[in-house]
């Protein structure tokens, strides 16, 4: 028996409806893939602009940027900051007035609030922004950190039990090419951090590895090991954090706008920690939104993906200039 008429039954519809569902299911995971491998080499690409601009600045002083500069010397500005003429950024380098301080002085409010595209990964969407409450609007964001080494102090001295930076960045460093003995192929220059919320998380939140617990001086100080290890203290949710990483990209004396060290694997699974006085050591793990790896510039200017399993040995030698290790990232 002929049905009436050339349309097609409810049935049919159904399933010609689940069949486009099932295709669109299947695909959608590959277009995501598929941009977020896009985003991943301009990411990349980025990084290896900042490694390129960082040699050509040695080229020129002889020795890298600083990774903090105090107050009395450069307004307390970040190593991002020195690197600005060498990234064709002339422009926004002139708005800033380094004999007055970067965070608070007015004459710096414009500086402040610009957002410099070649500093920032397109896979972190995080929308949160801060403002220092000192004119100007929101401050320039980052996602690329220095790096501070296999340690977790950025002073340029010792100051027992801390032990003084081995990294490429710490505050008033002038690194040379000659003092990265463990070669530059094997020692990092920057990596990834994703931003902060800006806001108090607490644990169980979706954002909770995205600040840092403020550990009491005392307690940092007493605990063993503490430029390798990190104190228990770190989980403590009730402890006040630092929530604001990757805000301020011009600052670099506070650890977690200026800079990322080697004592935590990439994207680790515990919270970073800062010591709560001087905001001066901390355990801050390079940490990105690309698929279980992290991004790393190298001092010779290559540019490398990390995965998160890398064990920590091979990542604590690739933290360190010169300190004789025999490891090196794959």
């Amino acid at each position: 028996m002929r049905r009436a008429g050339g349309g097609f039954t409810l049935v049919e519809l159904l399933v010609v409806i689940a069949i486009i569902g099932v295709l669109v299911a299947l695909l959608l995971p590959a277009v995501q893939a598929a941009r977020e491998s896009a985003r991943r080499g301009q990411c990349q690409n980025r990084l290896r602009q900042l490694a390129i601009a960082s040699q050509n600045y040695h080229d020129t002083m002889l020795r890298f940027p600083a990774g903090y500069q105090p107050s009395t010397l450069n307004g307390g500005a970040s190593s991002l900051c020195f690197l600005l003429p060498f990234l064709e950024q002339g422009n926004r380098a002139s708005t800033f007035d380094f004999t007055q301080d970067l965070n608070n002085a007015a004459a710096n409010a414009q500086a402040r609030t610009q957002d410099v595209p070649v500093y920032m990964c397109p896979s972190d969407q995080m929308n949160a922004r801060f403002f220092t409450g000192v004119g100007g609007g929101a401050t320039g964001r980052n996602n690329f950190m220095p790096n501070l080494g296999s340690r977790a102090n950025f002073a340029e001295g010792d100051s027992p039990p801390r032990m003084k930076s081995n990294g490429i960045f710490f505050r008033r460093s002038m690194v040379r090419m000659a003092e990265i003995t463990d070669g530059t192929s094997n020692t990092a220059l920057y990596s990834e951090c994703r931003r902060g919320p800006n806001a108090n998380v607490g644990g169980g939140s979706s954002q909770d590895l995205l600040v840092s617990t403020r550990v009491a001086s005392g307690t940092w100080d007493g605990s063993p090991n503490v430029d390798f290890v990190r104190p228990s203290d770190c989980e403590n949710r009730s402890l006040p954090t630092g929530n604001y990483r990757g805000l301020q990209y011009y600052r670099g004396g506070v650890m977690w706008t200026g800079f990322y060290t080697h004592t935590l694997t990439p994207n680790f699974k515990g919270r970073d920690c800062v010591r709560d006085v001087g905001f001066d050591s901390g355990h801050f793990a390079a940490r990105s939104y690309h698929p279980s790896s992290v991004n790393v510039a190298m001092c010779d200017g290559s540019v490398r993906s990390v995965t998160d399993s890398i064990d920590q040995l091979t990542w604590s030698a690739a933290g360190s200039r010169g300190e004789g290790e025999t490891l090196s990232l794959p």
